[in-house]
């Protein structure tokens, strides 16, 4: 049953509590989808309804998933509940020790295209998916592993971008914009000319995700102005969105779980 009206926040959720974690929020009345809210941390997406905003060319800070204040803000935006989460982390109903065969079947299904999983531990992102995982759930959001048969609370599902960009912008292979592998993507090219080609990938992203989700385009800072410290920050704000794209395909029955009753990534069909 699609939600007449629906919200998702989008979790780009860093598997250590070091490293910052990109949000973005949306809502949706069927295929028409608008962007309300993007940020690089969670620190900053929670001051967005503050005073002072933390800035784009600010040093993000870490820290852990606070479901409820994250939850509250964003129903503040939206004006209504959130009706999907979508976190891009291993989650599951069983302790993770290892690969899963969410992971199994999303590398086979997209191995061809480069776009394997990476295998979760009990150390990564381990106590950190649990707690996230547990937050939400008492909350109101059971993780979500197989389409409901009819009307149901709000979910928690996992997804991947690196497959979701891939069938965002129409190639079966991985999209090289992450930018930590510039050096690994473009070896014979000079450090100028690999930022130019990583923005040059970063708007074809933006151009893609704006076709189908307005105020994208308008939400993200101009990556040219950003010095390189600073450009992982954009990343994790293009990867929440594609999360939450991929949730509001969830919730208009447009992706498919690789998985099992445990676990499963969403995909996007």
């Amino acid at each position: 049953m699609r939600p007449a009206e629906f919200v998702v926040l989008g979790i780009d959720a860093a598997w250590t509590q070091r490293n910052p974690s990109g949000v973005a929020l949306i809502t949706g009345e069927q295929r028409q989808l608008r962007c309300l809210a993007v940020a690089p941390s969670y620190a900053s997406f929670l001051n967005l309804l503050g005073p002072t905003a933390v800035g784009w060319t600010s040093k993000q800070p870490g820290g852990e998933c606070d479901a409820g204040r994250l939850l509250a803000a964003a129903e503040t935006m939206a004006g209504k509940p959130v009706t999907c989460v979508a976190v891009d982390m291993p989650l599951s109903k069983n302790p993770i020790a290892g690969r899963r065969k969410a992971d199994a079947e999303v590398s086979r299904a997209f191995g061809a295209w480069h776009c394997a999983t990476h295998s979760p531990s009990s150390e990564r992102p381990g106590p950190l998916g649990l707690r996230l995982r547990e937050q939400f759930e008492t909350a109101g959001y059971p993780l979500t592993t197989s389409f409901p048969n009819s009307s149901a609370p709000p979910h928690l599902i996992e997804v991947y971008p690196h497959p979701a960009l891939a069938r965002l912008v129409g190639q079966e292979e991985r999209l090289r914009y992450k930018a930590g592998k510039m050096r690994a993507y473009w070896r014979a090219d000079g450090p100028e000319r690999r930022r130019e080609r990583l923005l040059a990938e970063w708007r074809r992203i933006v151009l893609s995700l704006e076709g189908r989700i307005p105020g994208v385009k308008r939400l993200l800072p101009d990556p040219t102005t950003l010095r390189p410290s600073r450009l992982k920050s954009y990343e994790d704000g293009l990867d929440a969105i594609v999360c939450a794209w991929v949730g509001a395909q969830f919730l208009l029955r447009a992706a498919t779980p690789y998985g099992d009753e445990a676990a499963a990534i969403w995909v996007p069909n």
